[in-house]
C-alpha cells in the first residue's frame, strides 16, 4: 500500500476511474454514483487536494493505492496541523472506490480495516519525530462512532505494551481516538 498525493490532473483520473469502475459493477445504486460525483466536486471546486504536509490547517484528501497498481481505492480527508516541532494528523473521513464498496461483507470489512491500519501507522511514522505529535481518528457518524469506540477497546489489552513504546492511545471527546507519543 502506498499514499498517493493529488494534482488536478491525478484528481480527474482517479474520478474517471471511480465513476467507469461503478458503471461496470453491479449492485452499486444511483445514490452512490451520486455521491462519488458530489465528493469529486467538492475536492476539486474547494482545491482540496495536494501535498497534505505543505496545507497545514486545511483539510487535504490524499489516496490509498492498496497493491500498488496504479489505482486509488481508496481516498483518506486528513488535516495537518503544526505547533512548533509537534506534528498533528488528524484523519477526518474515508472513502471507499466502487470496486471496494461492491465486495461481500467480510472482503469490504478486511479492506476497511487493512486502510485504516496502514494509514494510521504512515501518520504517526510522519509525526513520531518529536514529543506530543500524534494522529487522530475522528468519528463523523454513529457508526463509525460505534467502531471507533470498539477499536478503542481492543487497544485497551495492548496498552502497556503501547506505553512502553511510548505511545499514549485514549479518546478524546465523544468522537476522538487520539495516538499521542510522549
Amino acid at each position: 500500500m502506498k499514499i498517493i498525493n493529488f494534482d488536478l490532473s491525478a484528481l480527474h483520473a482517479v474520478r474517471k476511474y471511480w465513476i467507469d469502475s461503478a458503471n461496470t459493477l453491479e449492485g452499486l445504486s444511483d445514490d452512490s454514483m451520486e455521491l462519488t460525483e458530489q465528493l469529486f466536486d467538492f475536492i476539486e471546486q474547494g482545491q482540496l487536494f495536494g501535498q497534505y504536509s505543505d496545507r497545514e490547517n486545511l483539510n487535504t484528501f490524499v489516496g490509498i493505492d492498496i497493491d500498488e497498481d496504479g489505482s486509488i481505492d481508496a481516498l483518506i480527508e486528513v488535516i495537518y496541523s503544526r505547533r512548533a516541532r509537534v506534528k498533528t494528523i488528524k484523519i477526518m473521513d474515508i472513502y471507499y472506490s466502487p470496486t471496494i464498496e461492491a465486495k461481500e461483507d467480510k472482503e469490504y470489512d478486511k479492506a476497511c480495516v487493512d486502510v485504516l491500519k496502514f494509514i494510521v501507522d504512515e501518520f504517526l511514522t510522519a509525526t513520531s519525530d518529536s514529543v506530543g505529535g500524534s494522529t487522530k481518528i475522528y468519528a463523523r457518524t454513529d457508526v463509525s462512532l460505534d467502531f471507533l469506540n470498539q477499536l478503542h477497546q481492543a487497544i485497551q489489552h495492548t496498552q502497556e505494551k503501547l506505553e512502553d513504546a511510548g505511545l499514549e492511545v485514549k479518546l478524546e471527546g465523544k468522537r476522538w481516538l487520539a495516538l499521542r507519543f510522549k
